[in-house]
């Protein structure tokens, strides 16, 4: 954090791998990251009690949502673009609120819909999310309800691979 405090310049591309980081930290370091496009965050080889990958941390993405770690109106990460969850550690927390955070960065209009005119973010272009220890099953087909802005041009893949 005191890196990205005392940098000058403009972080478009954050990659975190192998990162035991809570959820709360990772959210306090991406406000700080207003000029990011793309985020990766790989949990290969992290425990699932230490996956910065939680519900909260999911919430927290939404575009024009406040969350439990994200008490400000304005998004975090508004110019985000890219986001690439992997191998995914955690094993249980809402499907529902990815699907929704996802949605939420897609149509910028929808923000004037709910009366957020003030709030912009980029849309989001590409969404990746594995799961090396989930199962189909589990996630009770939340994920095909993003059928349509995957026509309508965004890349999402969601790999459940357990």
């Amino acid at each position: 954090m005191v890196f990205v405090k005392q940098s000058s310049f403009q972080l478009t591309t954050l990659s975190i791998h192998q990162l035991s980081i809570s959820d709360v930290n990772l959210v306090d370091i991406l406000v700080h990251l207003p000029t990011l496009h793309n985020l990766t965050v790989n949990d290969n080889g992290i425990s699932p009690e230490c996956s910065p990958i939680s519900s909260d941390f999911i919430e927290s993405l939404h575009g024009y949502r406040t969350s439990s770690l994200r008490l400000q109106e304005a998004a975090i990460i508004p110019r985000l673009r890219s986001l690439r969850l992997l191998n995914v550690a955690a094993t249980t927390f809402s499907d529902l609120l990815v699907v929704e955070m996802v949605q939420s960065r897609w149509i910028p209009t929808r923000l004037h819909d709910v009366g957020t005119s003030a709030l912009e973010v980029d849309c989001l272009r590409v969404f990746t999310m594995t799961f090396p220890n989930r199962s189909e099953v589990e996630a009770d087909g939340v994920y095909s309800s993003l059928a349509p802005i995957e026509r309508d041009g965004m890349m999402i893949v969601v790999q459940m691979l357990g």
